[in-house]
């Protein structure tokens, strides 16, 4: 008998920052069609779990762990029993760089189970209670199926925040993703929580949030609907300043000290102004107006870290 095999593929988030520190926090990003998550799933014809990693693809113990964790806890929710599977993952970007890549893995995973059992494919809700994603940005779970750049609605009676507008991105635009040759610290899991508790209880961080929110609900969407460049980039980069000082004591300033902060500078210094860090970093974005532009920065930026040239996705229907 052929055994079904499902592939499914995802993007990742570039997120332009939290518009407070508290819940239900709030932001913007936007979903792009690099670095790519790609795996695939069948039954297993073994009675145990696998999960596999295509031409020595690099990953830790830990990932396996949170992939075959979150295969029983889907196993256990939809009540199936007998039944193994068998993960080739074939593309995953680096770990915790900040665009978002726990979170489209997760998805991909749950998304692909489900095909594989034609179950309803709720995969928000899943994302939210089988993987814990969601808890201070929705966008890479909303944007995993729906693409676009998404601003979010706070609410504090639900999980996971609405979609507050949905936009697409102009064709031609082009954003740069940057990383460090050398790894760094990354903040996640216990990390970041302690970060989050020790900032729900300070004080003054939120002095700039009615001109975050000017930009968030105002600025930035017009700039997109009248395809403005210029008026794009200056809000994404002024947004991401802003919502960096909230995290100043946890990271030294705006962004991150080091290299994020360093290259920062220089792309302003370039004349780049729709430049930031994404969440934690330490990966930096950089739009630009055109496919052209975007590779002669590229050229120019090879020594400074790993370059890449991302197209934003353009936003879709929910499939279910």
């Amino acid at each position: 008998m052929h055994e079904s095999v499902i592939t499914v593929e995802a993007g990742s988030r570039i997120h332009f920052g939290l518009l407070s520190t508290r819940p239900p926090f709030g932001g913007a990003g936007v979903m792009v069609d690099r670095p790519v998550t790609k795996l695939s799933v069948t039954r297993s014809q073994v009675d145990s779990d696998h999960v596999g990693f295509i031409d020595a693809l690099e990953h830790s113990a830990e990932l396996v762990a949170r992939v075959e964790s979150l295969v029983r806890t889907f196993r256990e929710h939809f009540q199936i029993r007998d039944t193994f599977y068998r993960l080739s993952i074939e593309s995953l970007p680096a770990s915790h760089c900040g665009f978002g890549s726990g979170t489209q893995l997760s998805l991909a995973v749950l998304d692909a189970l489900c095909q594989l059992h034609a179950l309803p494919c709720q995969l928000p809700d899943l994302a939210v209670r089988l993987a814990g994603r969601g808890k201070r940005s929705a966008v890479g779970v909303h944007g995993y199926r729906r693409g676009g750049l998404i601003i979010e609605e706070p609410n504090e009676n639900r999980v996971l925040n609405d979609i507050k507008d949905h936009l697409d991105v102009p064709t031609g635009w082009r954003v740069m993703l940057l990383t460090p040759f050398e790894s760094v610290d990354s903040v996640s899991g216990s990390v970041e929580k302690k970060h989050f508790e020790e900032l729900a209880t300070a004080e003054g961080l939120e002095r700039s949030r009615s001109d975050m929110e000017e930009m968030l609900y105002d600025r930035l969407p017009n700039s997109v609907h009248s395809e403005d460049f210029d008026a794009f980039a200056k809000v994404v980069g002024q947004y991401n300043e802003l919502s960096g000082r909230m995290f100043a004591s946890m990271q030294g300033g705006s962004h991150r000290r080091g290299w994020v902060g360093d290259t920062i500078t220089h792309l302003r210094e370039g004349g780049y102004l729709g430049v930031g860090q994404s969440s934690w970093g330490p990966g930096v974005f950089a739009w630009v107006p055109s496919e052209a532009v975007a590779f002669q920065l590229k050229s120019m930026m090879t020594d400074v870290g790993h370059v890449e040239v991302a197209k934003p996705i353009r936003r879709r229907l929910p499939a279910c």
